[in-house]
């Protein structure tokens, strides 16, 4: 617990030094909002909207008329009343793609859904606080978040999985004695997975549990993993052969999200 807690303690540190590190390259009044939002953020969140902010401002002296008059450093609170939807709609197919210290970056949907929401704080924050009279940020509609595509291993695939576990092809020695003893439990734990479209991440919600629990688990021929009813994986013939050597069961009150 101690050694969780250090290396929260030095992230924040790392994070609030180069966030001050990039303030120092933004505009004097950008300091107000990050003192502000101090309290209700953690420094990760706040080095995000600062690298965010970097990109627009730089976007801003570089492409606005007005802004390419002055140093980023010296822009005053009142640009940001000037800078327009348009230019904020503009801001946002630029980030689509573009070239910063020889390197390609590109943002799809979250990507500019994040630096949007990034200007959106940081104007409300402003505008609040009764410090701008305009809000533009908040006129542009959120970019569209779609599902993505999930990857799914075929037959073949699972079938070459499923004998490397218990074959324990291409380990050591010293790992084939430790393979040994965890074998029975990989097969009934993968099985268990593929076999009933549950995520990966459930696997942190695994526990041991005894035979007869177990037994009782899979002559049911579902799994709940949640306490709403209809949140059941059914259980086929294959994970139930596989489990039944293992015992095994989810924790109560773990989220499923359903996969069609």
């Amino acid at each position: 617990m101690e050694s969780k807690s250090n290396y929260h303690d030095e992230q924040n540190k790392l994070n609030i030094i180069r966030m001050r590190n990039i303030l120092a390259e933004l505009p004097a009044f950008c300091k107000q909002f990050f003192r502000g939002i101090e309290n209700n953020t953690s420094s990760r969140t706040r080095l995000a909207y600062a690298y965010d902010l970097r990109v627009f401002f730089e976007y801003m002296h570089k492409n606005n008329s007005y802004c390419s008059k002055m140093e980023i450093k010296d822009f005053p609170l009142s640009i940001l009343e000037r800078i327009t939807r348009e230019d904020i709609e503009e801001y946002l197919e630029y980030v689509t793609y573009y070239q910063k210290d020889n390197r390609e970056i590109t943002n799809e949907e979250r990507g500019k859904s994040r630096k949007l929401a990034s200007l959106r704080s940081f104007y409300n924050y402003y505008y609040q606080s009764e410090l701008i009279e305009k809000n533009p940020a908040v006129l542009i509609p959120m970019p569209k978040l779609h599902q993505k595509e999930i990857v799914r291993l075929d037959a073949d695939e699972v079938a070459i999985l499923l004998d490397q576990v218990e074959d324990g092809t291409k380990l050591t020695k010293s790992q084939l004695k430790y393979h040994e003893k965890t074998k029975v439990r990989d097969i009934a734990l993968l099985t268990l997975l593929l076999g009933t479209r549950a995520s990966v991440s459930l696997t942190r919600q695994i526990i041991w549990i005894s035979y007869s629990t177990m037994a009782r688990l899979i002559s049911t021929r579902k799994v709940s993993i949640s306490s709403s009813p209809e949140d059941y994986f059914p259980i086929n013939c294959p994970v139930r052969i596989s489990t039944a050597s293992w015992p095994l069961m989810f924790t109560r009150n773990v989220a499923c999200t359903r996969k069609s």
